[in-house]
């Protein structure tokens, strides 16, 4: 409790300054209770969550980097599941904060990043790492991105369903890879199709008719 000599009021909480004239106060004896109770940021209430994803986000990089070193040290194409990652964490905090379209700009960041690493692995004699290892690891961090920027934030799935599809749609294309045998290394793309697959079946089951909806206007039909 604080007490202000110009207004001769008293104070409930620790405020230092009077909220009617902005006068310094002073300390009295009795309770510090706040009138306004301190709420949890997002951070504090999913905390254990985001210490989970920052784990897995350095294990990630750092397994990128041995295979890179391992299997072909000369196309260093772990800086772009390491930018792919920093680009999710920085999507995700923005999606948090400003409350836009989050769906939309992951869509977009993982659309960029991929084209960026075809383009380097076919001007640099192309040796598949692409499509084996970034492709599969970039759709992988987006469909988690949408997962935790939707739980955490209270997102409307139906506002941005066509980039939720997109997304979704994106991660089952290492798929094809796997059909084809164009891979080198098979685990990377088949943990993104089970993602997609995941993701897919759960919207198809919680949001359905939003699904549908969206589709037919979309589509005109």
């Amino acid at each position: 409790m604080r007490y202000c000599n110009k207004c001769k009021v008293n104070i409930r909480g620790n405020h230092l300054l009077c909220p009617l004239c902005q006068n310094e106060t002073k300390k009295i004896k009795g309770s510090i209770e706040d009138t306004y109770p301190q709420l949890k940021t997002i951070y504090e209430q999913h905390n254990k969550l985001f210490h989970f994803l920052l784990f897995l986000s350095v294990i990630f990089s750092i397994l990128s980097i041995a295979i890179n070193f391992w299997l072909s040290p000369k196309v260093k194409w772990s800086i772009f599941v390491i930018i792919g990652i920093i680009c999710a964490w920085l999507t995700m905090i923005s999606a948090i904060h400003k409350r836009s379209n989050p769906a939309r700009s992951i869509f977009y960041q993982s659309f960029l990043l991929s084209l960026l690493a075809l383009f380097w692995d076919f001007f640099t004699t192309w040796h598949g790492w692409s499509i084996t290892y970034v492709l599969p690891t970039i759709y992988t961090i987006a469909i988690i991105s949408l997962g935790v920027v939707a739980k955490v934030s209270n997102l409307q799935i139906e506002d941005s369903m066509i980039y939720f599809l997109l997304d979704i749609l994106f991660g089952i294309i290492p798929l094809i890879f796997l059909i084809l045998q164009v891979v080198h290394v098979n685990y990377p793309s088949i943990i993104c199709v089970i993602a997609s697959t995941i993701s897919l079946s759960a919207l198809i089951i919680f949001h359905g008719n939003a699904m549908l909806e969206e589709l037919k206007k979309r589509l005109h039909i």
